[in-house]
């Protein structure tokens, strides 16, 4: 991935508006976003500029704009990487535990890790404002990429009957919209307190094939 080099004031805070989040990125850009995470920990979003990342780096300003874009651009780029690289985690289905209490973990582990993510605790807990124009824009689409790696795990368990048959891909949107809410409010227990929201949703009735 190549972007063209736009313009960029260095003097006028990046925007966290972009118009939907890239694919995948290359790994070739791994060197790149871990400079850039550790500048917006060490900076925070709002302060953090090209130059920053560039030195962080050891590269020129112009690499990093010829890899990547500007901040918005890398936001956008670590955003995509560590949200697939959180999805990767999810654990394949060996029939061993029970389907309820495997969802329930499957979903307090996705919330654990993400609150542990440098990057967002950094912004939670100094720039909790980057967090709603954030939401606005990308949260859609956050939903969707995360329902589409979900919702064959929801589907895969309720063909099995280990979870009440609903809708996959509604499931999963409820799921990602619960976790997001214990990553910005958390709970002291989130598995405890996944589980009696969920179990009864997902546990099959009495005598439901």
């Amino acid at each position: 991935m190549t972007p063209a080099v736009a313009a960029h004031d260095e003097d006028e805070p990046p925007g966290v508006t972009m118009a939907g989040l890239p694919d995948r990125p290359s790994v070739a850009l791994d060197p790149l976003l871990d400079a850039a995470a550790a500048c917006f920990v060490r900076h925070g979003i709002a302060r953090t500029r090209v130059p920053d990342i560039a030195a962080e780096m050891g590269v020129s300003r112009v690499t990093v704009y010829r890899q990547a874009g500007g901040i918005e651009q890398i936001l956008g780029l670590l955003i995509a990487r560590d949200l697939q690289r959180l999805l990767d985690m999810i654990p394949s289905i060996d029939g061993k535990e029970d389907g309820p209490a495997l969802v329930v973990r499957i979903l307090s582990g996705l919330v654990s890790e993400a609150r542990s993510h440098p990057v967002l605790q950094k912004v939670l807990r100094d720039e909790p404002a980057v967090i709603g124009p954030l939401l606005a824009t990308e949260l859609p689409e956050i939903i969707d990429r995360a329902g589409a790696v979900l919702s064959p795990v929801l589907d895969l368990l309720a063909s099995e009957g280990q979870i009440a048959h609903r809708d996959g891909r509604v499931l999963s949107g409820w799921l990602v919209r619960i976790g997001i809410s214990l990553i910005l409010a958390p709970v002291e227990d989130a598995e405890s307190f996944l589980a009696e929201i969920l179990r009864p949703a997902l546990e099959k009735s009495p005598g439901s094939a």
